[in-house]
């Protein structure tokens, strides 16, 4: 066998490895993407049921929580106070599982799932009241695309 036969060989072998490299690199960023959408999925619940636990603790913070979010008008000054920190959290989530999505987190049928909970959500009086008042302090995408929108189906 000569050097040329010789350099032949360990070319192929060279590309072969890359080949191979290149599969198992495909196969890593791929179960990557899969934990990081589980754990984005868990989290959304995670949080959400800690924040329902939360609310459902006290039997004056969920009068509160479904007084201001049906019926903002009818909460006193100090009320409405207390409802925009009672409902700041869930914003704060909302907007984060927006942002998620933005950026492929969620499977398309998560996704969907999540816009329809939050449009839901944000189309009662109390939550488009709390953004008109403070909605200049979250991301314009989450208030262009969700919020309004929610507003426009109210």
């Amino acid at each position: 066998m000569n050097w040329d036969a010789i350099g032949a060989i360990g070319e192929i072998v060279g590309a072969v490895a890359v080949v191979i490299s290149l599969l198992y690199l495909a196969l890593q960023m791929r179960q990557n993407n899969k934990l990081v959408e589980r754990n984005a999925v868990k989290e959304v619940i995670a949080e959400r049921a800690e924040y329902n636990k939360f609310v459902a603790s006290s039997p004056e913070l969920s009068e509160l929580y479904w007084k201001g979010m049906s019926n903002p008008e009818q909460l006193s000054e100090a009320e409405w106070l207390r409802y925009l920190s009672l409902f700041a959290p869930m914003a704060r989530q909302l907007e984060a599982s927006f942002i998620d999505m933005s950026h492929g987190y969620l499977t398309e049928s998560r996704s969907a799932s999540e816009l329809k909970t939050m449009n839901r959500w944000l189309s009662q009086p109390g939550p488009q009241k709390y953004f008109q008042e403070l909605g200049d302090g979250y991301d314009r995408d989450f208030i262009d695309k969700v919020v309004m929108k929610s507003r426009n189906q109210a």
